[in-house]
């Protein structure tokens, strides 16, 4: 598995999010949420995640993400611009 993220690449930004909605979910459901680092390749980090009942017999979402890794002075820069890139 990948390391985590923050703790060795330092501030990330998204690139690109996917969610699939695989099921309704009820008001007031209880559920699972799981998120993972599934790869890490030089400046790309990607996730994986899911959204669960307790159980893990319903799957209500699941999500992947793409994220790039920018060095303090970047991001700083980024604030800076009010976000832009």
């Amino acid at each position: 598995t990948a390391p985590p993220v923050r703790a060795t690449h330092g501030m990330v930004v998204a690139a690109e999010i996917t969610i699939k909605f695989r099921n309704m979910l009820p008001l007031d459901t209880v559920t699972h949420l799981e998120a993972w680092v599934s790869e890490v390749d030089g400046r790309k980090v990607k996730t994986r995640g899911r959204i669960a009942s307790v159980d893990g017999k319903s799957v209500y979402s699941e999500g992947t993400g793409l994220f790039i890794v920018l060095g303090p002075d970047r991001f700083r820069e980024m604030v800076a611009k009010g976000g832009a890139l």
